[in-house]
């Protein structure tokens, strides 16, 4: 496919999709399919040679389509609505055509920028304060796991400064003992070291301020 052909077919595939929309309505909520009936249709090995658009559209249409569960369907009350809308569609597509990474700045500007100021918008439009920010996550997975990661590195900051605090407690409290009974005075503060220098060490690891060997890191349950 050449880039006359792309127009082409970029043309063909958004009257697709137009068309498809107008009559959703018509089509099944859920797919008809049984398992393995799509599978079926499928060439046990992929071709050597790329096929004409038009036949990958044809086989599109009488394979693929009757396999899909319509999230969009109005009597079907679908997760993610928002990101079928046209104007959604349309900016998949020149996100498509850039093909850019913004992993950087520098990368692409534009793009991290935009997205900086997006989040602002919807920073003030939930209420929350300014100092506020965030970036865009490629899913509710990601957007999930990052929460956990922040709030795990809130709980190691608060969990080192509690093993200082405890370490210092439970010292005072058994130094007492000393006296009488050496030995359980002892072994009592050797104990709370072992356990409070365990926490300490695996909370500076998660955070970066040290390396451990990987032979040894489940000592520290990291």
């Amino acid at each position: 496919m050449d880039w006359d052909d792309y127009e082409e077919w970029g043309q063909k595939i958004a009257q697709w999709g137009a068309s498809y929309h107008k009559s959703l309505r018509d089509l099944p909520v859920r797919s008809q399919v049984n398992p393995g009936d799509v599978s079926k249709c499928i060439p046990a090995c992929a071709p050597e040679a790329g096929e004409d658009m038009a036949q990958i559209m044809a086989d599109f249409d009488r394979f693929i389509l009757p396999g899909m569960t319509h999230w969009q369907h109005p009597r079907f009350f679908a997760y993610f609505p928002s990101n079928a809308a046209p104007p959604s569609i349309l900016a998949d597509f020149l996100c498509a055509t850039l093909s850019s990474q913004g992993i950087l700045w520098q990368m692409s500007p534009a793009a991290t920028e935009l997205e900086t100021s997006m989040m602002g918008w919807l920073r003030d439009a939930v209420g929350l304060p300014s100092d506020f920010s965030g970036v865009i996550q490629d899913s509710a997975s990601t957007a999930t796991l990052a929460a956990v990661l922040t709030m795990r590195e809130s709980v190691l900051v608060i969990g080192l400064l509690l093993s200082v605090v405890l370490i210092g407690t439970l010292a005072s409290y058994f130094a007492k003992y000393i006296k009488e009974h050496k030995w359980l005075g002892w072994v009592g503060i050797a104990v709370i070291l072992v356990v409070a220098l365990q926490l300490i060490i695996g909370a500076l690891a998660n955070l970066e301020v040290i390396q451990i060997n990987d032979q040894f890191k489940s000592l520290f349950h990291i």
